[in-house]
């Protein structure tokens, strides 16, 4: 029961930290998102999907940057 109320704590700190984080780089985030809409054709589809799968990785990894920097 206290794993896993620790990884619940855990998840809910990572969101609340995420959440701090996205709205940190709204302006990058808006960036990249008016970049998208002036391509056109496949270079659209490309591009999306790195957006998307970068900011995945970035969220994912918010824990392993924040503990280096400690």
């Amino acid at each position: 029961m206290k794993l896993i109320k620790k990884i619940i704590k855990g998840f809910l700190s990572w969101v609340k930290d995420s959440t701090i984080e996205i709205a940190n780089q709204t302006f990058t985030l808006l960036g990249f998102f008016i970049a998208w809409l002036t391509l056109t054709g496949m270079a659209r589809t490309i591009v999306g999907w790195a957006i998307v799968w970068s900011t995945v990785v970035w969220l994912v990894t918010l824990r392993i940057r924040n503990k280096k920097g400690e």
